[in-house]
């Protein structure tokens, strides 16, 4: 019986645990456009933001100029942290949207 009443303290205690921890972290997307002038340009940021640890997938796509970023779980992903990942091209980033990845509806952006 005292097994079967810790074992339930011990759930009740974990269960709690994981519903304070629930939301805090997300995991989020951004889409954008972009005005580049090269697509070398383009490659060496694709590159740089790949190797940054909080970035789960970027695409970047030259003959579109569409970007499309998915992050790592964060407390939080803003406008000016997708541009701070475009270093001094951030000023070339238009139309931005960033949400909820599995949560909030991604804008068709026109073709």
């Amino acid at each position: 019986m005292k097994f079967i009443l810790a074992l339930l303290i011990v759930l009740s205690v974990q269960y709690s645990f994981s519903q304070n921890n629930t939301g805090q972290e997300k995991v989020y997307f951004a889409q954008a456009m972009f005005n580049l002038e090269t697509e070398a340009e383009m490659l060496m940021i694709q590159q740089k933001i790949r190797q940054n640890p909080f970035i789960q997938m970027v695409r970047l796509d030259y003959s579109t100029n569409k970007v499309f970023i998915v992050t790592n779980k964060l407390e939080s992903f803003t406008e000016a942290n997708l541009r701070a990942l475009f270093l001094e091209y951030s000023d070339r980033i238009g139309c931005v949207q960033i949400g909820v990845f599995g949560v909030d509806d991604m804008l068709a952006y026109p073709i």
